[in-house]
């Protein structure tokens, strides 16, 4: 039996909390033992037809761009950029969520993928960036809120290139 092949994917990016529904599209999709997202098994998947699965996204440790591997008697599908999955940060909240218009608050911000150590994950509060961030884990970060003026902003984490998606109200901060 040939090796499965993946020709589309219809959602190329999730949160690396994981759960994102992929179907993917392909051939030799019958009898396949396993579907992996850059390693990882699926969470659960299904095979709709041989040219069809659906799969669920396992969580990742950080933001990252993984391939999307099937798995027959064959073997395992060869890597490409028609089956790259990015898992993004995700911000889930924040505390607190308010703060002056001077900045200064300390602020943790929960949430999954983010990079520990210095300079790995990227703060935004609406456009302004935050200068000092400290992350102890992939799912927390400590920073200072940056002056703003008065409103409610969304605060992104961007890890590499991949950006938080707008995540309301979970992700946002009142300036008063």
């Amino acid at each position: 039996q040939p090796a499965p092949v993946i020709t589309k994917l219809s959602a190329k990016s999730g949160p690396a909390g994981g759960g994102t529904s992929v179907t993917i599209t392909g051939s030799q999709f019958t009898g396949v033992t396993a579907v992996s997202f850059g390693g990882t098994a699926a969470t659960q998947f299904t095979v709709n037809s041989p040219t069809s699965i659906t799969a669920v996204s396992p969580p990742a440790a950080t933001a990252t761009t993984v391939d999307i591997t099937v798995t027959n008697a064959g073997g395992a599908s060869g890597a490409s950029t028609k089956d790259h999955f990015q898992y993004v940060p995700t911000v889930e909240g924040v505390f607190p969520n308010s703060g002056t218009t001077l900045g200064g608050t300390s602020v943790t911000v929960t949430g999954a993928g983010f990079a520990p150590g210095s300079g790995s994950t990227l703060f935004k509060f609406g456009k302004t960036k935050v200068r000092s961030i400290e992350c102890t884990s992939t799912t927390s970060c400590t920073m200072t809120a940056p002056a703003h003026t008065a409103g409610v902003v969304d605060v992104i984490a961007t890890v590499g290139k991949l950006s938080s998606p707008v995540n309301a109200p979970a992700d946002q901060f009142s300036y008063s």
